[in-house]
């Protein structure tokens, strides 16, 4: 049963996952295709501009003579398949907390059988499903703890 939700959530945030890559992918290609042209103020500050050629960039303020410019890729980041990093390391920090937790409780369960491990074989596969289940538990912490 506990192996089941286990693979239910890694299921999930494998999908999860997915769509983040998807929408950054696409994220970074529309912002290498924008094209800029640049134009230079009175002040020395540079301008970019995108389609149309306008001379303000959108978004833009100008900070002490300095414009601080709207992030490129910014269009794609209203589809749908755009996930910011730090909602993937939300559900990726709790399925690797629900993998470490059911992991736990098959060790202790393969651990605390009243038939050793060696001679059982339902003690050693609890005590193998939750070595296994720890692989999939701090793969996920560790993809969370890097974005």
């Amino acid at each position: 049963m506990l192996l089941g939700v286990v693979l239910l959530y890694v299921g999930a945030v494998l999908v999860i996952n997915g769509i983040w890559l998807v929408g950054a992918a696409y994220a970074a290609l529309v912002a290498s295709r924008e094209p800029t042209m640049e134009t230079t103020r009175a002040v020395g500050a540079t301008v970019r501009a995108g389609y149309g050629g306008e001379a303000a960039a959108v978004g833009a303020e100008e900070l002490g003579g300095a414009v601080v410019e709207e992030p490129p890729g910014r269009r794609a980041q209203t589809t749908p398949f755009f996930i910011q990093n730090r909602e993937v390391a939300v559900v990726n920090i709790f399925t690797g907390f629900i993998g470490v937790a059911v992991a736990l409780t098959y060790i202790v369960l393969g651990a605390t059988a009243t038939i050793p491990a060696p001679v059982n074989p339902v003690a050693a596969g609890n005590i193998r499903a939750g070595a296994f289940i720890l692989l999939f538990a701090f793969t996920y912490l560790w993809v969370a703890f890097n974005q």
